[in-house]
């Protein structure tokens, strides 16, 4: 929920969306789901989006892990569920985002993410000196099908929403920053 209005932010896997959600929690506004958003329609204007029971109010960052939202922000940063009023499609180039992703690798110890193109030839963690390696669901065959799933579960959402007037676009072939930059902006002066 971002200035009272419903916003949905999507994207394939890696683009940053969690991310951008947090920075806007930051910012005073609210959680409603991270990655499984259960969405219906309840009437013909109209869709509301939830967050399954079982991971309610709960969100994973890049580097640390999964926190609970209401935990570290306060019961005030979430909220069970909301009508969808607008929704941010962040769109990355397929190759970039396989080449983002294969190329990450995490700590073994403390969970902090690097990217190969970063590390020049290190294996250890800058932070706590643990050993670097490569997740199993970031292998270029799992990320492709991850990118797969998304394409054929999502495109017809995105023509969906495009029809009701409420998808904008968002680059997102830069840095989560970057991408939290533009999303912010687009809000910011939608709101206005």
């Amino acid at each position: 929920e971002v200035y009272g209005e419903g916003v949905l932010l999507i994207g394939d896997s890696g683009v940053g969306k969690s991310e951008i959600a947090i920075e806007l929690i930051k910012r005073g506004h609210r959680l409603i789901a991270d990655d499984a958003v259960e969405i219906r329609r309840v009437s013909s204007k109209s869709l509301v989006g939830t967050s399954p029971e079982n991971i309610r109010h709960f969100i994973e960052l890049r580097g640390i892990g999964i926190i609970n939202a209401s935990r570290i922000f306060g019961v005030g940063a979430v909220k069970p569920t909301e009508k969808i009023d607008l929704v941010i499609n962040i769109g990355v180039d397929h190759s970039l985002l396989l080449n983002r992703l294969c190329g990450r690798r995490v700590c073994k110890d403390c969970g902090e993410s690097y990217h190969v193109s970063r590390l020049n030839g290190e294996t250890k963690c800058a932070r706590c000196g643990g050993e670097l390696y490569q997740r199993k669901d970031d292998n270029p065959e799992t990320v492709q099908s991850r990118l797969d799933v998304y394409n054929a579960q999502t495109a017809p959402l995105i023509d969906y929403y495009e029809k009701k007037g409420i998808l904008f676009n968002v680059c997102g072939d830069g840095t989560p920053e970057e991408a939290h930059e533009q999303v912010t902006k687009k809000l910011d002066a939608m709101m206005k």
